[in-house]
């Protein structure tokens, strides 16, 4: 499972969007469900992914590939 994240993040660190998307498509499930578990309010948990995911594509540059564990 590690491989396919730094892999995918490798791709997306050079710009390939369709990288992001398949990171996103990995991720935004289990995302969604832990913010609803936390916020108990479904619009909120969106809006939280939503930024979340905004986030990690501005600042994937700067992301440390020897903290994948």
């Amino acid at each position: 499972m590690v491989d396919k994240e730094t892999r995918l993040i490798k791709k997306i660190k050079k710009g390939n969007h369709q990288a992001f998307k398949k990171l996103y498509d990995r991720f935004a499930d289990y995302s969604l469900r832990t913010a609803f578990a936390i916020t108990k309010n479904q619009s909120d948990a969106s809006d939280i992914v939503q930024e979340t995911f905004i986030r990690v594509y501005r600042n994937i540059d700067s992301y440390d590939m020897s903290r994948i564990i």
